[in-house]
């Protein structure tokens, strides 16, 4: 039987000419393109190096998970990048936003963002598309998931089921549920064909919004951290906030050429 030539493909690090003039990854290759649009992910690729992420890893826990241990997790988890600087720095990196740049255009609106804490003996998450309930119109959103802490299938990594961003999975909704109230009925996708991403800190992968996804418990005693960025494009409306006001959202890259979102100054670097 002829090998499809992706799976042969690196969908992780290559050192684009771009990247050997610059030291910058830059955009993704036609075989890239290819992975993402059959797969529904692209990675593990590399941020920054370990020794660079213990330092932000510092940093957050030292202002976010200690400063301001008595907040609320729901306000203390979501969308830091609108008020602190390393959380901006992880999502604005170049060699996060120039991927995403290959994937749906040059101009970028940063969404959402949210902390996945797995702390030791947590049960896991159920597969779920984000496509399914984050209300985006229309749905064009590309997720990350940067590894904070070291993500191991011991410790819950994320996995994904290749190729299920194209089919819309029926999802159930139980409030009461442990970890997550949605979830798809594993009967419906093949959980054999699950990838599990190992990853040390500072790499990430991207997905797409309809890409199943869940992770496995933590079964270790130690935390595993992860940051989901969700960027998406100028025209698409996004839900408005908790307040019922237009959503804050950040400006990533390029320009609003819609001028109708609301766009707040990212915190200094």
């Amino acid at each position: 039987m002829a090998m499809n030539t992706l799976d042969t493909v690196p969908v992780g690090d290559h050192p684009t000419q771009e990247t050997r003039l610059t030291g910058r990854p830059v955009g993704l290759t036609r075989l890239e393109r290819d992975a993402w649009f059959e797969r529904g992910y692209l990675g593990p690729y590399t941020l920054m190096s370990p020794e660079e992420m213990a330092e932000i890893r510092t940093q957050i826990d030292t202002d976010i998970f200690i400063g301001e241990a008595t907040r609320p997790a729901r306000d203390r988890n979501h969308d830091r990048h609108l008020d602190h600087s390393a959380v901006w720095k992880l999502c604005s990196h170049p060699a996060l936003v120039e991927r995403v740049v290959g994937l749906i255009g040059p101009d970028l609106i940063l969404w959402r963002t949210n902390f996945q804490m797995k702390e030791g003996g947590e049960p896991g998450v159920p597969w779920h598309q984000d496509g399914a309930y984050f209300g985006l119109q229309p749905c064009v959103l590309v997720s990350a998931w940067i590894a904070i802490d070291e993500a191991t299938i011991e410790n819950g990594c994320l996995q994904v089921i290749p190729g299920s961003h194209h089919r819309r999975l029926p999802h159930s909704t139980d409030p009461n549920r442990d970890t997550f109230n949605q979830a798809i009925d594993p009967a419906s996708i093949d959980v054999t064909t699950a990838v599990s991403f190992i990853m040390k800190p500072g790499e990430f992968i991207l997905f797409n919004e309809f890409t199943a996804h869940g992770s496995p418990p933590n079964s270790t005693v130690k935390r595993r951290l992860g940051l989901t960025p969700r960027i998406t494009v100028p025209f698409v409306r996004v839900p408005l906030g908790p307040s019922g006001q237009p959503r804050p959202v950040s400006l990533l890259r390029g320009k609003d050429y819609t001028g109708e979102n609301n766009i707040v100054k990212p915190p200094s670097i």
